[in-house]
């Protein structure tokens, strides 16, 4: 499976410890199959450009777990609703390997605004999860947090592609 990455950033190799906190599924590496994806986050900080990097994964990953500890959050439900706002609001970390699936569209302030609405108590699981279906914000992510994994699974395809914004 080919997956992308945007980054303000020029790197050999993708680091942990470069990686922010109080993101959808915490401090990791995140990829998207989604190549304009990748190209929004690379130049989503204050640059007008960035970098795509371009990996893949073996097709087998996602059903490893007898090497690797994988959460995957395949619907908007309650699940989903906590796990995100946990590791957004919270900044609590998990002990997981790789978090994969629906992302909460950080783009769209509407979705931003209500998880922290929930995390407030102003909102309730039903309303919040009605608003960030209503966005249909259905890209994939896939959150590396461990160097095991990233060492082990992320392989480099090619050179990292510049892209400026609205290309």
């Amino acid at each position: 499976m080919i997956l992308y990455h945007g980054s303000d950033a020029l790197f050999d190799r993708p680091a942990l410890s470069k990686c922010r906190e109080g993101k959808d599924f915490g401090k990791g590496i995140y990829l998207t199959r989604d190549y304009e994806q990748a190209v929004k986050w690379a130049t989503a900080r204050q640059n007008n450009h960035g970098y795509v990097y371009t990996y893949e994964i073996r097709d087998t990953l996602l059903a490893d777990t007898l090497n690797y500890k994988i959460k995957s959050l395949t619907r908007y439900d309650k699940e989903w609703l906590d796990f995100v706002v946990n590791c957004r609001y919270k900044k609590e970390e998990n002990e997981f390997d790789l978090v994969y699936d629906r992302m909460a569209d950080s783009t769209a302030a509407e979705i931003s605004d209500a998880l922290e609405a929930y995390y407030l108590g102003k909102l309730s699981v039903f309303e919040t999860l009605a608003i960030v279906r209503s966005r249909k914000a259905e890209y994939c992510q896939y959150c590396f947090k461990t160097e095991k994994i990233i060492a082990s699974e992320l392989h480099e395809r090619c050179k990292p592609k510049e892209v400026f914004k609205n290309e």
